[in-house]
């Protein structure tokens, strides 16, 4: 949906997604550890799995909506400069004591010389992100400016959705069902204090991460919900129904319920139909679906 070439050329090779997000996330790291240019599945190596792992938790977290607080909470690392002054509180005196000369010259010129707790935050962003501060420490905010950085479309993509939420109130899904979801206004101002209808930063930030999420939850349900209506009308039209049936759906899982005559046949028409829906939803037959047969609930 993003249209990020890097991302599709490979989903196209038939790369795995998470590990190509690594390895062009972490490049030198993943280079020097072995990591394969193209990888296909999933690297043996500990470190480069922690490193697919992590581009895993940012990818989802950024398309979930979720803040770098959030990200930071399930890493287990720190979120932003703050979070990281306050695990490392030595660390940051020390390095302050020692680069006084450069925090004043900082403020100097970013700040016109005001020493305040806003201008010691920017300062040790800065240095940490050149890597003088604590530079092996990766914070949530690190993770999240890196992978935009790599994957500029989808940066642009979810700004343009969460801008529109903000200012329109509605946000449509990317797919040609194009379903809406509406924002509720906030209160209104009263008259005399000038009738206006404000928007406080808590609000804003939650229509903007549902705003980014909706498009593609949204794309996603459809996909289950279209592939679920083609299904059952091959059934129908096919008199199929005292051979499979329909079951259980499960996020984007669709369960059956076959004859076992009838399994390995029924498979196949599901993941078919499957890849249907996606091609329909998405415009090109890059997804691809998955399934097994089994004799029993699995988890």
């Amino acid at each position: 949906m993003c249209k990020e070439v890097s991302l599709v050329e490979a989903i196209e090779s038939g790369c795995d997604f998470h590990s190509t997000c690594a390895s062009l996330m972490f490049p030198e790291e993943w280079e020097r550890l072995g990591g394969e240019k193209n990888p296909k599945g999933k690297p043996k190596d500990k470190t480069l799995l922690k490193l697919r792992g992590d581009s895993k938790s940012v990818s989802f977290g950024l398309f979930y909506g979720k803040s770098n607080i959030g990200l930071g909470d399930t890493l287990g690392i720190p979120s932003t400069t703050k979070d990281l002054i306050e695990k490392y509180p030595e660390e940051y005196k020390e390095y302050m004591n020692e680069y006084e000369d450069l925090y004043v010259e900082f403020i100097d010129f970013t700040n016109l010389g005001r020493d305040t707790q806003r201008s010691k935050l920017d300062f040790i962003k800065r240095e940490h992100a050149e890597k003088r501060f604590l530079g092996e420490v990766v914070t949530a905010d690190d993770l999240i400016t890196r992978f935009f950085t790599v994957f500029p479309n989808i940066k642009r993509t979810l700004a343009e959705c969460a801008n529109t939420g903000v200012n329109t109130r509605r946000i449509r899904t990317l797919d040609p069902i194009g379903r809406v979801r509406f924002f509720p206004k906030a209160m209104h101002v009263p008259e005399e204090v000038g009738g206006k209808e404000e928007m406080n930063n808590g609000e804003e930030g939650s229509i903007r991460r549902k705003s980014q999420n909706t498009p593609i939850q949204g794309s996603a349900a459809s996909m289950t919900k279209y592939a679920m209506c083609i299904l059952n009308k091959y059934i129908e039209d096919n008199d199929l129904d005292h051979k499979i049936k329909f079951c259980l759906p499960i996020h984007d899982e669709l369960i059956y319920i076959a004859r076992e005559d009838f399994a390995e046949e029924g498979l196949k028409l599901v993941i078919d139909k499957m890849e249907e829906a996606g091609k329909f939803i998405l415009g090109s037959g890059l997804l691809k679906a998955e399934g097994a047969i089994s004799d029993h609930w699995e988890k």
